[in-house]
């Protein structure tokens, strides 16, 4: 016997099965895709009667499994903050309560975990010799919860081990230079890596120790460069001034600080307009 109509239903006219989905041609003129697990699980054929109530709910079935099955292509490929995913799916079209609902889902099978994400990030970043705070913004740029960034404990003595392996691996890399410039250098370095200003002046000050005999050796040494430079190319250039230019650059790339190259020139050449 055939299905009845009342006023609110809706009846399915015609079917076609496609390569993703199945197209639901329904009585009030309206196209409905699905995918072949919704159809599968509503069991649609051809004049089944459907309420308006129905509908709504088969469309909201259908949106929460096709945006399910992406945000597991998703986590997939690569695993990914809460926030990172439900911002992706949102881009994709998905509602906020989908979203949400689609997180506690994979929550409770363990599919995404920030926590435990977090701390493979922290590890990550100690590989990597960051700091606190690079690996604080790089937390932030991949879209955690501040509250659980907030919660992250820096243990003062991991800090200063990461700092003195990077003065280690650069102390060589300024061997030209004195002791405060190279000093100066490496602490940008370690800015630039995100290290707070009271461990990287406190490790400074204990790893790296005024030489001044060091230093007096790279200024005699930068003073035979100097005086061997002009002697080799004083008649190459035209004036004074584009000699002193093309001095500087050829010192710099080998190393010497700038600021010790001038004062050097100023002691054995004066200044000039």
């Amino acid at each position: 016997m055939a299905e009845k109509l009342t006023g609110n239903d809706i009846k399915i006219k015609s079917l076609r099965i496609c390569k993703n989905k199945v197209i639901l041609y329904l009585s009030n003129k309206e196209k409905l895709d699905v995918s072949y697990d919704t159809y599968s699980q509503y069991y649609f054929y051809k004049g089944k009667i459907l309420s308006k109530e129905e509908i709504e709910n088969i469309k909201k079935y259908n949106d929460s499994l096709t945006y399910f099955n992406m945000a597991l292509k998703i986590l997939n490929t690569k695993m990914i903050s809460e926030n990172a995913l439900k911002e992706k799916l949102i881009h994709k079209g998905a509602s906020i309560p989908i979203c949400n609902d689609i997180i506690m889902r994979l929550k409770n099978h363990d599919l995404i975990n920030d926590k435990g994400l977090i701390l493979d990030y922290i590890e990550y970043g100690k590989e990597k010799c960051y700091g606190k705070y690079k690996i604080i913004n790089l937390l932030y740029e991949k879209k955690f919860k501040k509250e659980d960034i907030d919660k992250i404990h820096f243990n003062k003595n991991d800090e200063i081990n990461k700092i003195k392996k990077i003065i280690k691996l650069n102390e060589s890399k300024y061997k030209n230079e004195d002791y405060l410039s190279k000093k100066n250098k490496i602490y940008s370095i370690l800015i630039n890596r995100g290290f707070e200003k009271d461990p990287i002046n406190e490790t400074l000050n204990i790893v790296l120790k005024k030489d001044d005999k060091n230093d007096l050796l790279i200024k005699n040494k930068l003073k035979k460069e100097i005086n061997h430079y002009i002697k080799i190319h004083n008649n190459k250039f035209e004036n004074t001034n584009e000699l002193y230019n093309n001095m500087v650059k050829y010192l710099r790339r080998k190393g010497y600080n700038y600021n010790l190259i001038v004062s050097i020139w100023r002691e054995e050449y004066g200044d000039f307009d």
